[in-house]
């Protein structure tokens, strides 16, 4: 879990490859808005590989479920 990248304006040091990363509101206001819905954002990543980020919301009970995977 990498939970700096929720904080806004939040920098990395990517000297090894001599890029800077950064991370503006984006990523922490979309996590507010997961939160106020009892949901969450989340970030899984590997070195080298990329990262992957899930946002889970709940539904109502009985609401039709539609799955969508890219």
């Amino acid at each position: 879990d990498h939970p700096a990248v929720f904080q806004r304006y939040w920098t990395a040091d990517a000297s090894s490859i001599r890029k800077e990363v950064r991370s503006g509101l984006g990523l922490a206001i979309a996590r507010q808005v997961a939160l106020a819905h009892r949901g969450a954002l989340t970030v899984r990543s590997v070195r080298g590989a990329g990262a992957a980020f899930v946002l889970w919301l709940p539904m109502a009970a009985g609401s039709d479920v539609a799955s969508v995977t890219e």
